[in-house]
């Protein structure tokens, strides 16, 4: 809930990897550019709710190689998870691609 998210909205970015994040909550970041979306996210954090996370602290997880591999560099936890199954085929050119699974996480 919104005392631990200190957000009460889902931040739409439009697809749009310069947006100034100002929610924790973000949806609609461009593949292989998420790493942009969660820098400023950090950024609001420090700024808007003066909680400063070291890089090393920040995580992140995707199904789509491209999204996990330019985090390198970043100092942020950046890993590739899903399940096994991709599910149905998606109407994308190319959109599995670098992708091991779509329906989610499971615990181990």
């Amino acid at each position: 809930g919104v005392r631990w998210t200190r957000s009460d909205f889902w931040q739409d970015v439009q697809f749009n990897p310069e947006a100034k994040v100002t929610s924790s909550l973000v949806l609609q970041g461009v593949d292989g550019r998420k790493q942009d979306s969660v820098l400023s996210m950090v950024e609001w954090w420090k700024t808007e709710q003066e909680i400063e996370f070291q890089l090393e602290d920040v995580y992140f997880f995707d199904d789509i190689a491209t999204n996990v591999s330019p985090f390198k560099g970043t100092g942020i936890n950046a890993k590739q998870v899903s399940c096994g199954s991709r599910g149905p085929k998606e109407n994308i050119p190319g959109s599995f691609d670098g992708k091991i699974g779509g329906c989610g996480g499971i615990p181990s």
